[in-house]
Parts: structure tokens; sequence; C-alpha cells
């Protein structure tokens, strides 16, 4: 199996200083595919929803979310396509903004 080094090793302490100092410690070729791999900077995937698991994920119907995409003041949504998809922090953000401490507070 191949080897390679690695930049963030397994660190040993280093009598003469007091710190922590690497040792040479050489990765297989798999292990560095994986350091590679983790190293490298992604964002977290977003999870979106189908319109129905939406409407699911807030308890109201498709229709609801039909409407409010077409009049205003609903969720956020992408358009995928003909595919419609909303982001669970959109949703999380819009069932957060519609909180009421009482019925008489304006909407």
């Amino acid at each position: 199996m191949k080897t390679s080094p690695t930049p963030d090793i397994e660190p040993t302490p280093d009598q003469s200083i007091g710190q922590m100092a690497p040792s040479p410690r050489l990765l297989t070729e798999v292990e560095a595919a994986a350091y590679l791999r983790a190293s490298r900077s992604f964002p977290a995937p977003r999870r979106l929803l189908t319109e129905a698991e939406a409407a699911a994920y807030l308890r109201v119907s498709r229709s609801f979310l039909a409407k409010k995409r077409c009049s205003g003041g609903g969720p956020r949504f992408c358009k995928i396509g003909r595919r419609v998809l909303y982001d669970i922090a959109d949703l999380d953000a819009f069932a957060e903004q519609a909180k009421r401490r009482s019925t008489s507070e304006a909407t």
C-alpha cells in the first residue's frame, strides 16, 4: 500500500520546550484519501423538503402552501425546474414569525 505524509500528525511531547511536536507518522493511501475528503470545507448539505413534506412538517395542507406561494406571505421556497422545495430553516422561520401571544395581535 502507498503512504503519504499528513500535515496534522499525532503529537508527541517535546521535553526541551514543553510543547507537543509532530511525530513522523505516514498515512496509508486510504487514510490519506479520507483525510483529504474530511479536510475540505464543504458546507453542510441543506435538507430540502417537497411540498407534501413541508405541508406535513408545518401541519397545513398542500393547498395552503400553494395559495401562499401565489399570494405571498408564506414560507420562502426554491423552484428547481417544476419542483417546489422548501428549506427546513425557512419553514422554521415562517412558523416562528407566525407566533402570537393573543388573538388580538395584528398579523
